[in-house]
């Protein structure tokens, strides 16, 4: 059993120094938090399943494991017209992770230990990035973009403990260089194209390592990615209009022999926009995934490929007015059960509201 959670905020401003330059920021702060507890009715303080159920006054829930960490992500974004066809963007982040809280229960003591060495040490990520779009007409615009992107080990890839394997929480961020052509344009005012091919350099990519009961996650070497991303949305009429994406993936461990879990080689979304009333937008949404690889308990077969699978989402956007908006939906409308690794299945149906104010 767990309780988890993510609170923070985030702060954008933009300004234009006049119609060829433009300067936009963002500053964030989140917290996460994990408790993780056994379940004292069916297991006992070893993790061990019981075979018989203690008696009901002692059947409880007992925190195992507290963890928590703050981060903040600082951005901004420089674009430039050096000619009228031409804009280039210029971009930069810095994001920190600073530990707070790292809890964890001795199942031979049964203490719950608080662990202070390495809470001080503030992790630090610099990305960067640069793109240039080209207006071919009024209507047609190529581009090219060049990022280097990085990430922090999730809290899960850092500190689950499966089995005899340990946690590897000194897991390294992943870093990528990622390359990107492509095309933007509207064809008879009414339909709108986006596509592009890219390819990915990846360093220290974070993959699973062993399988159950023994599985844990470590970086590897170099993997190399590289695909395309088709989409386009028509205008029936001022009431309804109508889109699609499509994407494919192919991959190359350039370390080992091993497998890449949990990525789907085609994702594809379909999606409607349906405005019965002025300011008032309603948007069904399907999503459809092909099968990919994931680690399995067996030996002789460590890999399984997953079956294809769709999950259906909709909401509703209501723009009060030019500064505030509101918006409600359904996440996985129909329940679907899907998971991208064995054994941890994905978010069931859900229910979110959300408010947005710009100024």
């Amino acid at each position: 059993k767990y309780d988890q959670y993510t609170v923070g905020g985030q702060l954008t401003f933009d300004y234009a120094f006049n119609a060829a330059n433009k300067l936009a920021l963002s500053a964030g702060y989140r917290i996460l938090s994990h408790k993780e507890y056994n379940d004292y009715s069916v297991f006992d303080d070893t993790g061990v399943p019981k075979k018989q159920k203690k008696k009901a006054a002692d059947i409880g829930d007992e925190l195992d494991e507290h963890i928590s960490e703050g981060y903040w992500d600082l951005g901004a974004e420089y674009t430039l017209k050096p000619i009228e066809r031409l804009t280039l963007v210029f971009g930069a982040s810095l994001s920190t992770l600073t530990p707070m809280t790292l809890e964890s229960r001795d199942h031979t003591t049964n203490a719950m230990n608080s662990y202070k060495n390495g809470l001080d040490d503030t992790k630090t990520l610099f990305n960067y990035q640069v793109g240039a779009f080209y207006d071919l007409t009024e209507k047609h615009e190529i581009f090219a973009t060049f990022a280097k992107k990085s990430r922090f080990a999730t809290m899960r890839e850092r500190f689950l403990r499966i089995g005899d394997a340990p946690a590897n929480p000194d897991l390294n961020p992943e870093h990528a260089y990622h390359y990107e052509l492509g095309y933007k344009g509207l064809v008879s005012d009414w339909l709108k194209l986006n596509t592009s091919v890219h390819y990915s350099d990846v360093s220290d990519m974070i993959t699973s390592k062993g399988v159950k009961p023994n599985v844990t996650f470590e970086n590897l070497g170099r993997a190399t990615f590289y695909g395309f991303e088709a989409g386009a949305e028509a205008v029936v009429n001022q009431y309804f209009s109508a889109g699609a994406v499509f994407n494919y993936m192919r991959w190359n461990n350039c370390t080992n022999d091993d497998k890449i879990a949990q990525l789907p080689e085609i994702t594809s979304i379909l999606y409607g926009v349906i405005t019965p009333l002025e300011g008032l937008s309603i948007i069904p949404q399907l999503n459809i995934s092909s099968g990919f690889y994931w680690n399995t308990s067996a030996t002789d077969v460590p890999y399984r490929k997953s079956p294809n699978f769709a999950t259906a989402d909709i909401k509703a956007v209501y723009d009060i007015n030019k500064n505030f908006s509101v918006e409600a939906g359904v996440k996985n409308v129909f329940d679907q059960e899907y998971a991208y690794s064995a054994y941890y299945p994905e978010p069931g149906r859900s229910y979110f509201v959300g408010v947005s104010a710009n100024f």
